[in-house]
């Protein structure tokens, strides 16, 4: 999200888009989903989404710093990376 110069985004579209994920990866291994959010818009709706998908298969954070976001992921920084 940090390429993202505004937001609109409302809770039908961010519950829709969670209830969709939770019901493709029902039944699946684990996975993580990282969200690197740099405005308060973007962490809200991150939040709402890792807060709609909590007891699922997918494991949701949010990251204000690319490398704390590459580092759960255990991925390289430079995989983050626009």
């Amino acid at each position: 999200m940090s390429s993202v110069d505004s937001v609109d985004l409302n809770f039908k579209f961010i519950f829709h888009v969670a209830l969709y994920r939770r019901l493709s990866y029902a039944g699946r291994p684990k996975v993580k989903s990282a969200f690197y959010v740099c405005t308060p818009a973007a962490a809200h709706y991150a939040k709402l989404h890792a807060i709609l998908t909590d007891y699922s298969p997918l494991n949701v954070a949010l990251f204000e710093e690319r490398a704390a976001a590459a580092k759960w992921l255990g991925v390289p920084v430079e995989a983050l990376r626009v």
